[in-house]
């Protein structure tokens, strides 16, 4: 039986969630480097110690961060059996690059830089559920044909897509934001569709 939440347990979740988006709206417009928990935890109205209630870290925040979003990328999880996996597999990088232009570069180039200089794990960032949706996205093309390949082939192909959509991000975020660049590269990531055709 589901227990009721209490209204501390509903200010808890208040609390972490105001620090979540204080810490996304920071990062829009802060270095990750620069950004400290005292400017995080001021922004969002509370003292540090109560920041150090919901997260260990400003790295810990950031890692939230990065599971929220790829929560939110592998949302389209379910296969759809009517719509071709190509167009599924489309559909998901149009989602990926609406959601990159919506948070913006300043956020995108914060996380990038936490995960390159803090060595923010990939698993408890929810890389894997991009994965496992790209996972089972593949293995339905092959399974039911319009796709060619091997398991192998499935799982090359996925570390590919990393590689490219890691490459885009480090182009976007070199070139200032360049979000031409960014719709650029993005076309590249869904040509990746083809090798396997």
């Amino acid at each position: 039986m589901k227990q009721k939440l209490t209204s501390r347990d509903i200010k808890a979740q208040e609390t972490r969630r105001k620090l979540m988006e204080t810490a996304r709206k920071l990062l829009s417009t802060t270095e990750y480097m620069k950004l400290r928990v005292s400017d995080i935890a001021k922004a969002a109205g509370v003292s540090v110690g109560a920041f150090y209630l919901y997260f260990p870290s400003k790295q810990a925040v950031v890692t939230s961060q990065l599971l929220e979003i790829n929560n939110n990328l592998s949302a389209m999880q379910p296969v759809d059996p009517t719509q071709s996996i190509e167009k599924q597999y489309c559909g998901y990088v149009d989602y990926y690059h609406q959601y990159m232009l919506s948070n913006g570069y300043m956020l995108s180039k914060a996380l990038q830089t936490a995960i390159m200089q803090e060595g923010i794990d990939a698993g408890a960032a929810g890389v894997s559920l991009q994965r496992e949706y790209l996972t089972r996205l593949i293995g339905a093309g092959i399974e039911r044909g319009e796709l060619r390949g091997s398991e192998q082939d499935a799982e090359r192909f996925i570390r590919l897509f990393f590689d490219v959509i890691n490459g885009v991000l480090y182009e976007w975020i070199s070139a200032g934001g360049d979000n031409a660049l960014l719709g650029e590269g993005m076309e590249d990531l869904k040509a990746l569709i083809r090798l396997l055709k």
